[in-house]
């Protein structure tokens, strides 16, 4: 019973984590959309991408030594769209109006 009850919380917690990567969304978009990354602080995104490769690398981890790989697929698209807005950030304080090439392959995307 208990054993099933936290493979539930497992899943349901694993399904949050997935859905986490969508709060980063809005801000590329704004960023691409209005050419200005002035209000994003370089600092705050270089702590939240480090912390989310050191959660991703503790996933791969526990998914090699206990076959779980919840963590990984919980972390991972964060991860993945944290370090997007990491880049597109960087590319927009260094050419401000402009970006670089990650900003104008998304500009095709993100309209």
């Amino acid at each position: 019973m208990v054993e099933q009850l936290y493979a539930i919380l497992q899943l349901v917690v694993a399904g949050l984590g997935f859905v986490a990567w969508m709060f980063f969304l809005p801000q590329i978009t704004r960023i691409v959309r209005t050419k200005d990354a002035a209000a994003m602080s370089l600092v705050l995104l270089f702590g939240s991408t480090a912390i989310q490769y050191l959660l991703l690398t503790f996933g791969m981890l526990q998914g090699l030594v206990d076959h779980v790989w919840s963590l990984v697929f919980m972390y991972g698209p964060g991860a993945i769209t944290l370090t997007v807005l990491t880049i597109v950030t960087i590319e927009m304080k260094k050419n401000p109006g402009s970006g670089g090439a990650i900003t104008f392959l998304l500009s095709f995307f993100i309209k």
